[in-house]
């Protein structure tokens, strides 16, 4: 189920790059917008029976959204304007392979060769992709 969901969630944000893409003389950000709120709406039944009414939970939360999606997001919709649909998929990619990079080197914890497969395929896709691109 979780290889599925994952699957799922790549295969949703290409889908996300390519419309934000066409929207590019349009604002993009407009459907960001949109579709926090839808999310928060679908969200709210969950949220409403397990919210906590402590403020350090809630001001977490508050920056994290601000920094982990907020800003991000506005520099998204900023950048798509100006690069190719595959650009704009490819760099965001790198972070997940960073996420068990940092935790080997903060914790310890070894990659198991699946892991270390999937990075090295995503990161020769963006080298090759920034050589064949600095060629023409």
């Amino acid at each position: 189920t979780g290889n599925i969901l994952a699957i799922l969630s790549g295969m949703s944000f290409a889908a996300l790059t390519l419309l934000l893409r066409k929207q590019k003389d349009e604002s993009p950000s407009d459907s960001i917008l949109f579709g926090n709120i839808l999310t928060l709406i679908i969200g709210l039944p969950i949220i409403s029976t397990s919210i906590s009414i402590e403020i350090k939970p809630i001001i977490l939360v508050l920056l994290l959204g601000v920094f982990q999606l907020g800003i991000p997001y506005i520099l998204y919709t900023t950048a798509i304007k100006h690069v190719k649909a595959l650009d704009a998929i490819i760099f965001p990619i790198i972070e997940p392979i960073l996420n068990p990079i940092l935790v080997f080197l903060i914790l310890g914890e070894t990659l198991g060769s699946w892991a270390f497969l999937g990075g090295m395929l995503v990161l020769g896709g963006v080298v090759v992709r920034g050589v064949l691109k600095t060629d023409n």
